[in-house]
C-alpha cells in the first residue's frame, strides 16, 4: 500500500471533517491529525492520486466549500542512521589515536591545501574521518547527533548523508583554492556546518511555503548563521573551512527544496548511501596508493 504522506495541510476543522468524510465515502484508507497551522490529511502513496481526484470531484460539485492546497512541504521521517555515521568516527578515532602511525594517517589524510591542489582531491572527503584529540572528536560528533539526524529526517537516511559528505568535500575543496598551500586541517567540523546550512535552507523553505511573514521565515537562515559565528569562529578553528562548509550546505538545501518536496523512496536512498560509502571508502583506497 506503501507509506502515509501529507495529502492536505492547513486545514480548518470543518474542511478536514468533510474530506474526511469524502475518503470514507471512497473506501481510502487515511488519517487526520493536528497541527499549530490547521489538520493535515495523509494517505498512503499508493491511494494519492485516488484521493486527488475523490476530494476533486466532490470541490467540483460543491463549489462553495474552500479550497485548501494539496501538502507542499517535506515531511519528516525518523532515522538513527547519524549514530552510525558518529560511532564510525569514533571507532576511527580509537584506532588511530594512540597508534605509532598516527602522523602517517594525518599526512596521507589531511585535507593539505597543496596536496589537494597537486590532484590528491580525495583528501577532500578523507579528512572528514580523522580529529585532532578527543574534546575536538566530541563536538563535532555531538553536533552531527543533532544536525546530521536533522538533515537525514528532511531528505532521507540516504540521500541526506551524500548530501552533507558532498558539499563537506566541496567546502574542503574550496578551502585549498582560498588558501592555496601552507594549510592543513582534519576533523567532521567542514561536514557539520554543510549539515548546518542544509538545516538553515530548507528551514526557509518550509516557512516559505506556509507564507509566513519575512521577519518569521528568515529566522532559521539567521540561526544558522548566529550559530556559524559562535562555533564556527572558535580560537583555533578553521573559520574558512567552517564558512565554506555553511556555503556548501546553503547551495546543497536550496537545491533539494527547489526540486523535492518529500523524501525519495528507498531504492534511492539505498543508492545515495551506497554512494556515501563509495566516497568515503574510495578516499582511503586512493590514500592507500598514495602512501
Amino acid at each position: 500500500m506503501g507509506s502515509m504522506r501529507p495529502l492536505f495541510a492547513g486545514l480548518s476543522e470543518t474542511q478536514a471533517r468533510t474530506y474526511e468524510l469524502v475518503l470514507k465515502a471512497m473506501a481510502i484508507p487515511h488519517h487526520v491529525y493536528r497541527k499549530r497551522s490547521g489538520r493535515v490529511i495523509e494517505v498512503s502513496s499508493g491511494q494519492r492520486r485516488a484521493a486527488v481526484k475523490a476530494i476533486r470531484l466532490y470541490r467540483i460539485e460543491n463549489p462553495e466549500s474552500i479550497t485548501a492546497q494539496p501538502e507542499n512541504r517535506l515531511s519528516i521521517a525518523k532515522t538513527y542512521s547519524a549514530i552510525y555515521f558518529v560511532a564510525a568516527l569514533v571507532t576511527i578515532h580509537a584506532a588511530v589515536y594512540d597508534g605509532y602511525e598516527r602522523k602517517v594517517f594525518f599526512d596521507t589524510y589531511s585535507a593539505d591545501a597543496a596536496s589537494i591542489l597537486k590532484g590528491q582531491v580525495y583528501r577532500c572527503v578523507s579528512a572528514l574521518l580523522f580529529h585532532i584529540d578527543w574534546a575536538h572528536l566530541l563536538g563535532n560528533t555531538a553536533g552531527l547527533l543533532i544536525f546530521g539526524t536533522a538533515v537525514a529526517s528532511l531528505c532521507g537516511w540516504g540521500i541526506g548523508w551524500l548530501m552533507i559528505v558532498s558539499a563537506a568535500a566541496m567546502a574542503n575543496l574550496i578551502t585549498a583554492l582560498w588558501y592555496g598551500s601552507n594549510h592543513s586541517a582534519v576533523g567532521a567540523s567542514t561536514a557539520l556546518f554543510a549539515a548546518v546550512g542544509i538545516c538553515s535552507v530548507i528551514s526557509l523553505s518550509l516557512r516559505i511555503n506556509r507564507k509566513e511573514d519575512y521577519k518569521r521565515a528568515m529566522l532559521p537562515l539567521m540561526g544558522g548563521m548566529a550559530f556559524l559565528a559562535y562555533m564556527g569562529s572558535s580560537p583555533n578553528s578553521d573559520l574558512a573551512g567552517h564558512l565554506f562548509g555553511f556555503i556548501s550546505g546553503l547551495a546543497a538545501g536550496a537545491v533539494y527544496a527547489l526540486f523535492f518536496k518529500h523524501p525519495a523512496r528507498w531504492p534511492w536512498q539505498s543508492a545515495a548511501m551506497l554512494a556515501t560509502f563509495i566516497l568515503i571508502a574510495g578516499s582511503w583506497i586512493w590514500g592507500v596508493t598514495a602512501i
